[in-house]
């Protein structure tokens, strides 16, 4: 598998990281993710809390983020 790096947006940018076999895959898992386990990132400029597929990226190394 690999590794996707998963963006989504409310008024301020969320990410978590996971595995999956796609850009799509990705999306789909990441859809199944409950809300309080994404990480607070960059910042975004939707209104309610979007994935969008170009705001995904493949990730080389897996790094773990949580106990933040």
């Amino acid at each position: 598998m690999k590794k996707y790096r998963v963006w989504g947006y409310e008024t301020q940018g969320y990410y978590i990281d996971l595995e999956a076999n796609n850009k799509q895959d990705a999306h789909d898992k990441a859809l199944d993710v409950n809300r309080d386990e994404w990480i607070e990132g960059n910042d975004g400029e939707s209104t309610c809390f979007d994935i969008n597929q170009k705001d995904m990226e493949r990730i080389d190394k897996w790094k773990s983020y949580t106990n933040i």
